[in-house]
């Protein structure tokens, strides 16, 4: 069904490959995990099975890459697109329309399908993947799970006989998680061919046939799925993997913590467009306060996290800060937050540019130390958006802790990072929190929500439930939430 053979490929302006030599042979009805680094070439595989590369991506190529039999080259993008279909690791890239209805139909009406049977699949494709609620939504409107979701769905409606996912999950809750993991057992039970690039692990096991772990762009070693999923934690973790079951229990971090508070919010309601999606929310934080802030995908995490740092307005109530700030403005320079779609945010012509962009005196030393603790010093002269999803993500959290801010308020920061990566993301900012910043953490990833966060809020549209680690962890009291 898939065949590389000998493939490399190295893109326009790079300085080395992407991939090198890569072999592969996937058959009828397989599904495969590629695992590694971040930055290891997992993305760029999936784009020489899926025609970007060639047809798309510019660079050099040697190999040959093959569907079916025929070389990915001769296979036009529009034939291929019927047999290979492809969820991005930003789902946003992916669409063509502004609501969703329009969206899920999309590939399906560009192949002449009748409109009954149009209606028959997006019906069963909505009712596979729980997503009657967001029907006839403008895509503007979704949250980023909510369009990882849409994704999946206007791909899976194709039925194509090849389905390539990169970080399906990373912006999505357990419940979602769930969901996505049943429609993946269904696919694979009709004879769909399976291709996930992924870091998020423990949802694969009993659905994978095989894993391909990537580092520096080569197939290190191939493991069937009974020899990769007992590998131990400490095996896994020194090949740059996550655990694959989250830590049964937890003590509260170790984060520095004061009764000083850095912030009060008071009755705050909120609207996302004409919708009001949260409630009357009412708590307060202190110096040093890591909060995780959890909730089902849609809730109003990442629009609640904007309105603290002034970036979107309060419909009622007030936000003060521990001098008495008030203002969006005030709010804004207090403040610092790295959104969940990190390209919203670098500006540089270079890395080492965006690291310094905002400052007009900037620390060399500390900026260079950051690039080295995060595995970006190699990239200094790169383009921001040249580097891979996960390095991305790095990055924008690398310029963040480059300015001295009461507020860091993080989305998703672990996403598409591989376990090193997300370690160092942890430290720095334990650290942040140690020199007495206050730090909200919107995350679905529970061991970094164990591993640093002294408390937790778990948005519902009417009410904060306010979480404290006990005899049970975090991400244990959540889990009983969401599910």
């Amino acid at each position: 069904m898939i065949e590389l053979k000998d493939v490399s490929f190295q893109y326009e302006n790079s300085d080395k490959e992407s991939v090198s030599r890569i072999n592969m042979f996937v058959d009828k009805g397989e599904c495969i995990l590629l695992c590694g680094k971040s930055g290891c070439g997992k993305t760029t595989v999936t784009k020489l099975i899926n025609g970007l590369i060639p047809h798309m991506a510019s660079g050099k190529k040697e190999g040959s890459a093959y569907i079916k039999g025929v070389s990915v080259d001769e296979i036009p993008m529009y034939q291929l697109s019927k047999t290979v279909g492809s969820v991005f690791q930003n789902p946003k890239s992916q669409f063509f329309n502004l609501d969703t209805d329009s969206e899920l139909t999309f590939a399906v009406e560009n192949q002449g399908l009748s409109e009954d049977e149009i209606n028959q699949r997006l019906e069963e494709v909505t009712e596979s993947l729980k997503i009657g609620h967001l029907r006839s939504r403008s895509i503007f409107e979704l949250s980023g799970g909510e369009k990882q979701l849409i994704a999946v769905a206007s791909v899976c409606i194709s039925r194509p006989e090849i389905l390539v996912l990169d970080e399906p999950t990373a912006n999505l809750d357990l419940q979602a998680i769930h969901i996505l993991k049943n429609m993946l057992i269904q696919l694979k039970a009709a004879g769909t061919t399976i291709i996930i690039a992924e870091h998020r692990l423990s949802y694969l096991f009993g659905i994978v046939d095989r894993v391909l772990y990537m580092s520096e762009g080569k197939i290190e070693k191939e493991y069937t799925s009974t020899e990769f999923f007992q590998l131990s934690d400490p095996e896994r973790i020194s090949m740059g993997l996550c655990r694959l079951q989250e830590r049964e229990s937890s003590q509260p971090s170790p984060v520095y913590h004061t009764k000083q508070r850095a912030i009060k919010i008071d009755n705050v309601s909120l609207k996302y467009g004409k919708k009001r999606i949260l409630n009357n929310l009412s708590f307060a934080a202190f110096k040093g306060d890591i909060i995780g802030i959890v909730g089902k995908n849609g809730v109003g995490k990442s629009t609640f996290c904007r309105s603290v740092c002034g970036l979107h307005p309060l419909s009622t109530g007030s936000i003060q800060m521990e001098d008495g700030y008030t203002s969006e403005k005030e709010r804004r320079n207090l403040s610092y937050i790295v959104m969940q779609d990190v390209n919203h945010q670098l500006f540089g012509d270079s890395v080492m540019e965006e690291m310094t962009i905002s400052l007009d005196h900037p620390d060399m030393e500390k900026a260079n130390e950051l690039l080295r603790k995060f595995a970006l010093e190699d990239y200094k002269d790169h383009h921001p958006l040249a580097l891979s999803g996960g390095q991305k993500q790095r990055l924008a959290i690398a310029v963040s802790l480059m300015l001295h801010k009461q507020i860091y308020l993080f989305d998703e920061p672990s996403s598409g990072l591989d376990y090193q990566s997300m370690c160092a993301i942890r430290d720095q900012i334990a650290e942040l929190s140690n020199n007495g910043s206050t730090v909200f953490l919107i995350t679905h990833d529970m061991e970094l929500l164990d591993s640093l966060c002294n408390r937790c809020l778990f948005l519902e549209k009417d009410k904060i439930i306010e979480l404290f680690p006990d005899r049970r962890s975090l991400s244990a009291i959540i889990e009983d939430l969401l599910c």
